[in-house]
């Protein structure tokens, strides 16, 4: 987790390092925040509207105590998904209106091993113990809505809405039951499966957005935002334990390379950290990361 912070923190003062002879790059909102496949139609002179779409290769790791399947604070898990995210940006001169939506296949988690309070039918029994071999495959979708302004030509400030949503499919294999032993509850097979399981992150982001003109081809641009998000999960009474609220962060930067006018690539990295509070238990970490890669045209 420390290298996550690292890499977090040298991303965010590059940006703000280089940006000694930069310049905004007008219409380009929504890369800042999330697009690298851009086109953009000139309603007027001060007013654009720009399409585009993100692809996101990345790693998706999680503290097991924050897994909806609860158990002991036994380590993280992770797993690797590709995440496409279509969006639009409408800007008037320096302000900017921005929504995007992120969807990703499933999501393939290692098996991990457990101590469980769970009946025959997947739910949990205070009456009951066995050690059980857990597999997860969880999908996740993301929508963000974003208002900002740039004070600066090279900078600009921003606020909006993060809604972050997750289903886990579990999948339980008896290794051994605790107690009561023998006979363990009837009807309990090897393996069984839990009621998908949903949580829901909604909350109020701030940001900091830049771009830096390298020259007439090259330039960068990046952003940083951070809130405070609440969480709920569906079936309730399987929630991450004392329904915690989490505190979210994250941070884009990419390097823009237009050989044309109108055609532009791009190639950067993102990282994205959900931080989950938790009263009586080990505070869970939801950690998303990996380079981001685009081709751009522009109308």
């Amino acid at each position: 987790m420390r290298l996550q912070k690292v890499i977090v923190a040298v991303g965010i003062a590059w940006l703000f390092v280089v940006t000694g002879s930069s310049t905004l790059v007008y219409g380009q909102a929504a890369s800042l925040t999330g697009s690298s496949q851009e086109s953009s139609f000139r309603l007027g002179r001060d007013l654009s509207l720009t399409v585009g779409l993100d692809v996101w290769p990345n790693q998706w790791v999680k503290s097991v105590s924050a897994f909806p399947s609860g158990g002991s604070n036994i380590g993280q898990v992770s797993a690797f998904g590709v995440a496409f995210i279509p969006n639009a940006t409408l800007t008037y001169q320096r302000f900017f209106l921005s929504t995007s939506y992120m969807v990703t296949p499933d999501y393939h988690f290692g098996k991990i091993t457990s101590l469980q309070s769970i009946n025959p039918n997947g739910t949990a029994d205070p009456t009951t113990a066995a050690l059980f071999e857990i597999s997860s495959t969880a999908s996740r979708q993301e929508g963000d809505l974003t208002i900002g302004y740039f004070p600066l030509d090279w900078l600009g400030v921003a606020i909006g809405y993060k809604g972050i949503f997750q289903d886990f499919d579990n999948k339980f294999r008896l290794i051994a039951p605790v107690f009561p032993s023998p006979p363990f509850p009837p009807g309990l097979n090897n393996e069984m499966s839990a009621p998908t399981q949903k949580v829901k992150f909604n909350g109020l982001t701030l940001g900091a957005l830049a771009s830096v003109q390298i020259d007439d081809r090259f330039s960068l641009i990046g952003n940083a935002f951070g809130g405070y998000l609440f969480i709920s999960c569906s079936p309730s009474n399987r929630c991450i334990p004392g329904q915690p609220n989490a505190l979210y962060t994250s941070s884009k930067l990419v390097l823009r390379y237009a050989p044309t006018p109108q055609i532009s690539m791009t190639l950067g990295y993102r990282v994205q950290v959900i931080n989950i509070q938790q009263d009586f238990a080990p505070n869970g970490i939801d950690l998303t990361h990996g380079p981001i890669i685009g081709v751009n045209y522009r109308f």
